[in-house]
């Protein structure tokens, strides 16, 4: 029985939900996984904690030139399969595998050779920290290979109408990091205490595993990965390329800015004490519950809205989005409300030093303000997206992050505390959030096949 859900025909509603659920599931796994992962690691101390808070800037980074292609395929494919073009979307899913592949060994490369430079960004004293971040990165970065291939067989998959596939692999992927990351970490049933390190082993050995899984899946697919029958169609095509490319761009420059932004946030932080960038590590992963799920959605609506544009079908899209708006409004207001009520309990479940839990406490009080922003901008950007217009959310979320050092230096001399960096970051995405909405009703009211 085939797991493509029919894009272009049925119940909306329904079609969104089948479509979104599983990509959802994918990143509350993901999250799931960050949260024990940093369970894990806070018993070794603040300072492991800090470490692989420091190397995820750069393993964030990793994620954002991942994007190039994850999100340029996944637009293109889906276009291609709205337009009836099936050979066309096979020939780009083989380019953007490749493609994925040269950019992935080229970053862990740069890690390979420049580590050392890399933490160093961060300005940390201590340097047992820094020692734990470099041979954390190390590892990591070998997996982003895995991870790079992961990705992009996740778009692709995906802009057909496929998200369980990609969750059933990927939830694979994550229980066995789950259930590794004790063993490597602590020694258990007899195998080395790798530390910090082992979390890194637990990371890519999951990666190469989900890896493979993909690898087996995809030599017995016979839609996406299909033969090209069009001998007119070629892979390796320089202005396909430039496409997907082009499409992807944007969006990745936004992570990959919005990592270097927090880089220099981090060296703000770092002023009030090395421990404070584990701190906002940890809230960042609570806060992950509004956020993936808003992310799981927003590439659910990428694909909606990509396949409907190939196939002319402009009613089907701004149905599409108020049924997004509605379904985002909601979990913006339901993370709210958890974040305000439980914030000192949930953080007193990663951290035992009552500074850090203090501080936290307040870090996701003060972010309450901004879910339902964010939330606003994941599916406004999905839809931008799937109309080939990823350069105009992505313009003005990265204004928004840039923004966030200004505002941050401003925030804490007016504060004289690290409140202000935490002001300073919903500030901005609140910003984001009406902006990019207001632009894509406008683009509605336009028309969204106008320029």
């Amino acid at each position: 029985m085939s797991r493509r859900v029919d894009l272009l025909e049925g119940n909306i509603s329904g079609t969104l939900l089948k479509l979104s659920l599983p990509l959802i599931g994918s990143q509350m796994m993901n999250m799931a996984y960050n949260l024990i992962d940093t369970l894990w690691v806070g018993k070794l101390g603040t300072e492991s904690v800090t470490a692989c808070a420091t190397a995820g800037n750069w393993l964030f980074f990793s994620q954002g030139l991942a994007m190039v292609t994850q999100v340029g395929v996944q637009i293109l494919v889906a276009q291609r399969l709205g337009e009836g073009k099936l050979d066309k979307a096979r020939a780009t899913s083989r380019l953007a595998i490749v493609t994925m592949m040269i950019t992935m060994v080229l970053f862990f490369a740069s890690v390979l050779l420049f580590r050392g430079q890399m933490v160093g960004v961060f300005g940390i004293k201590s340097e047992y920290i820094t020692q734990l971040t470099e041979e954390y990165l190390l590892i990591t970065g070998f997996g982003v290979i895995f991870m790079g291939f992961n990705y992009v067989l996740t778009g692709i998959y995906t802009a057909t109408g496929d998200s369980r596939t990609p969750f059933i692999y990927n939830s694979i992927g994550i229980v066995i990091n789950i259930i590794l990351d004790p063993v490597l970490i602590f020694g258990w049933i007899g195998a080395p205490a790798f530390g910090v390190v082992g979390a890194g082993i637990a990371t890519t050995i999951s990666q190469i595993i989900v890896c493979v899984i993909f690898i087996y899946h995809i030599a017995k697919d016979k839609y996406i990965f299909g033969r090209i029958e069009d001998s007119d169609v070629r892979v390796y095509d320089l202005g396909n390329a430039a496409r997907m490319l082009k499409l992807g761009f944007p969006p990745a420059m936004q992570i990959i800015i919005f990592t270097v932004v927090y880089m220099g946030l981090g060296r703000i932080m770092t002023a009030f004490g090395d421990v404070i960038i584990g701190v906002q590590r940890v809230g960042s992963q609570i806060e992950s519950l509004c956020f993936n799920s808003a992310a799981g959605f927003q590439s659910a609506m990428n694909a909606y809205t990509a396949q409907n544009y190939g196939n002319g079908n402009e009613d089907r899209i701004r149905r599409g989005y108020s049924v997004g708006l509605r379904y985002m409004i909601g979990l913006g207001a339901f993370a709210s409300v958890l974040f305000f009520f439980f914030a000192n309990p949930i953080y007193g479940l990663f951290l035992k030093d009552e500074f850090a839990i203090a501080e936290g406490t307040n870090y996701l009080r003060i972010m309450v303000t901004s879910q339902i922003f964010i939330c606003l901008e994941a599916v406004a950007a999905g839809a931008f997206g799937g109309i080939g217009k990823t350069h105009i959310p992505s313009a003005f979320s990265i204004i928004g992050s840039l923004l966030r050092i200004p505002l941050a230096l401003v925030l804490v001399s007016v504060t004289g505390s690290v409140s202000g960096v935490w002001w300073a970051i919903s500030l901005s995405s609140i910003m984001k959030g009406s902006i990019i909405a207001v632009l894509f009703r406008r683009q509605l009211r336009k028309g969204v096949f106008s320029k």
